[in-house]
């Protein structure tokens, strides 16, 4: 049917091959393949057509006639009897007229014609509903296709899945992939996922065994019961140079200085780092202290019995000296040079003398120099109590003694770090000990003052979840405008070996390869990519939109006011800033922080950039300072609401004063020549009370009543006692509203 060519020399320029020829323009009886670039034949009814369908005509052969684009005989140009339909598919003299339309097509009572199904259908009523498919194709809601969309084949039928399935197999539940804001789990499609699984953008995935919960990256953030988390995974027991916290099922690295331990201090030390050091109570040094002797057995120091100055061993005879007052015996004990019964002590005559009667022991008089206590009591120091203060407990093996808790507690029921009920102020609990700062891949929540653990991409951290991280864990690289730990730079930004922090790419460049404009991978939509740079074909403070069909010169639009240069036409799009401005990561050009206007006096953004820290990077601060303009009017009415209120409620308070003041001297009367007692320590007098005043005579201090500054000055006169106790003389009788005067006692006062 064709009249192709095989071989061809190279393609022809503004031209068509034929038999291997670049000919300018098709024989007759041929046409233009524009794809393929060549001459193809036309169909063998035409004599020039457009294409290869006998439909495609141009003209005809001598006797036939063309109509609508076919070649018809004669007898063709009759209409088809009443049923019948012409077959316009295959121009035969025997297939002219048909009852039945032939596979593939359709007789369509509009046209007359065998009309052609939709693509891949082989039966079909109408143009647009298919009932049955070509082979290698399935029906779906009336069409052919190659795949089942939301669906499954069984048969030449695709058969819908699930609602909530986004694609399926075998089954309408049997999910391959979910539909949105649902995630895949074992084929089906749930909400979230359940415990032990994490979602990774649209799928759950098991987290690593043992492991209750993980993060996005499938990094463990909680174990199971009985395993503690251990870097990313969960494990039976904590490995060598870590301890386990029972409460948060972790394990947690020692001291330096230890090579086990049972907490993170230096003193919770199991065994020493240092070969050659000795533990004691749990410290790693270099020797004993001189109270302590050497056990080689455990390689640790032991504190010597107390009557010891210096011992080879914890027994009361394995003293090697003795304090002053006691000497060495045969035995190897220390005893007192004079011997006193129990319960005494030797004087300063030489004489036994009794102890005080909280000792049980002595070296002394008085309740201070006590040795050992009765049953009921308790030693600290050299006195005994009825119980150990905060900051102690009670050591019963030593015998009824208080002992120092650790030094980060505040109570404790031991002497251990571990032994903490609470911690003493600056102290952090983590787990059950008191720490001055919380260990590697922690951080101190300053509500709780408890160390939680960093989310598992981060190695160090200030708070909770993912962007928060100071350093990341091995395998992960640093974001630090958002303090994320990924696996690998976002687009936009680019992996500094040297520090594997994402550094942000040239503000021209899509994706680079490093810090720069000329580093790009790859521009912005309209932007030119020529050998790492992204150049932008209009001019500065505009960005390219789109290109005129048919011209080389783009379509630009104007940048947001706020930018010098742009990507985009947003003030998130600016590429290059003025030079009072500075250029954040989002994309934002902004001014410094302070109390400067720009240039068309407007307050300056509420976001700005700490421009004293660095005007090469914005590091994004809040401006405090707002102008003048703006605030002077709220101020004063603020001002004088405060004035206003406070002379309110002065008002009330100085009438409720008087109201008072007056329905106490129209109290019950009082006996002639009395004295109120003052209290000294407020404004207000106490209710009268009588006294006798002979007996007070040390100073007189004179006073004004502010209620009743017209009376007469004696009512004033108040008295003070050795003691310091102060008295005011008050008034005959009881005060009636019609009285002008009252009488004071006229006594005479004598004064020592």
């Amino acid at each position: 049917m064709f009249d192709r060519v095989e071989h061809c020399t190279p393609r022809c320029s503004h031209s068509t091959q034929r038999d291997g020829k670049c000919v300018t323009h098709c024989e007759e009886g041929f046409f233009v393949d524009e794809e393929k670039q060549d001459c193809e034949s036309c169909h063998p009814n035409c004599r020039t057509c457009g294409g290869p369908r006998y439909d495609d005509c141009d003209s005809c052969e001598d006797g036939v006639t063309l109509r609508t684009g076919e070649c018809l005989e004669g007898r063709q140009l009759n209409a088809c009897p009443e049923g019948n339909f012409r077959n316009s598919r295959f121009l035969t003299p025997l297939q002219t007229c048909l009852s039945h339309c032939p596979s593939g097509t359709f007789a369509s009572e509009k046209t007359g014609k065998c009309e052609e199904c939709l693509r891949g259908c082989m039966n079909c009523e109408d143009a647009n509903v298919c009932k049955q498919c070509q082979r290698r194709h399935y029906l779906q809601d009336g069409l052919c296709v190659v795949e089942c969309q939301r669906g499954f084949p069984r048969g030449d039928i695709c058969q819908s899945c699930a609602p909530e399935c986004g694609s399926c197999k075998d089954n309408p539940s049997h999910c391959l992939s979910c539909e949105k804001h649902l995630l895949l789990l074992d084929h089906s499609c749930v909400p979230r996922c359940p415990e032990g699984y994490y979602a990774n953008m649209t799928e759950c995935h098991r987290c690593p065994d043992y492991c209750m919960e993980c993060n996005q990256d499938g990094l463990c953030k909680k174990c199971t019961q009985y395993y503690y988390l251990h870097k990313d995974g969960c494990v039976e027991d904590c490995p060598e140079g870590h301890f386990a916290i029972e409460q948060g099922q972790e394990c947690v690295s020692c001291h330096d200085d230890c090579a086990s331990c049972d907490g993170p201090g230096s003193d919770d030390c199991e065994v020493c780092s240092d070969k050659k050091a000795v533990r004691y109570n749990g410290k790693c040094l270099h020797k004993c202290p001189s109270n302590a002797y050497h056990d080689t057995n455990t390689n640790e120091c032991r504190d010597c019995d107390r009557s010891c100055l210096t011992c080879s061993g914890p027994e009361p005879s394995h003293c090697l000296s003795c304090d002053t007052k006691r000497h060495k015996d045969a035995t190897g004990h220390c005893v007192w040079y004079t011997e006193c019964p129990p319960n005494s002590y030797v004087d300063q005559n030489g004489d036994c003398q009794q102890c005080h009667g909280f000792c049980d022991g002595c070296s002394g008089p008085g309740g201070d120099r006590c040795l050992s206590c009765s049953e009921t009591r308790f030693l600290l120091n050299s006195t005994c109590l009825e119980k150990c203060p905060l900051g102690y407990y009670l050591d019963d093996e030593a015998g009824h003694v208080c002992k120092r808790c650790h030094f980060s507690c505040e109570s404790c029921v031991g002497p251990h770090s571990l032994k903490c009920v609470t911690c003493k102020s600056g102290f952090l609990k983590q787990g059950l000990s008191c720490v001055e700062s919380c260990s590697e891949s922690h951080y101190g929540d300053p509500t709780t003052m408890v160390c939680e653990r960093c989310d598992p991409s981060c190695h160090q951290c200030t708070g909770p979840g993912t962007n928060n991280c100071l350093s990341c864990r091995e395998g992960f690289v640093y974001l630090r405008g958002l303090g994320q730990c990924l696996q690998s730079c976002p687009p936009g930004s680019y992996k500094n070996n040297l520090s594997t922090t994402c550094l942000k790419c040239h503000p021209s460049c899509k994706t680079c390869s490093g810090g720069g404009a000329l580093a790009c991978r790859s521009c912005y939509d309209g932007f030119h990519f020529m050998g790492g740079i992204c150049d932008n074909p209009c001019f500065v403070g505009f960005f390219p939109t789109s290109q005129d069909p048919g011209s080389d010169k783009p379509k630009c639009e104007a940048c947001h006011s706020s930018c010098e240069g742009c990507r985009g036409p947003s003030m998130w799009d600016c590429t290059l800033c003025r030079a009072s401005r500075v250029l954040s990561d989002d994309g934002r050009c902004l001014t410094c922080c302070g109390n400067e206007t720009q240039h068309d006096d407007k307050p300056i953004p509420w976001v700005c950039c700490d421009c004293k820290s660095s005007r090469e990077e914005c590091i994004k601060g809040v401006n405090v300072v707002i102008s003048s303009a703006g605030v002077s009017y709220t101020a004063r009415l603020l001002v004088t609401a405060w004035v206003l209120l406070t002379l309110s409620l002065g008002g009330g308070l100085f009438l409720f004063l008087s109201a008072r003041s007056r329905s106490l001297r129209v109290t019950a009367k009082t006996k002639a020549g009395g004295y109120a007692k003052l209290d000294t320590s407020e404004s207000n007098t106490s209710q009268p009370t009588s006294s006798s005043f002979g007996e007070y005579s040390d100073k007189i201090i004179r006073c004004q009543d502010k209620e009743d500054e017209d009376e007469d000055e004696d009512e004033g006169i108040v008295y003070m006692t050795k003691d310091g106790t102060v008295y005011r003389k008050f008034r005959y009788g009881l005060l009636e509203e019609d009285e002008d005067e009252l009488e004071y006692d006229d006594e005479s006062y004598s004064f020592i």
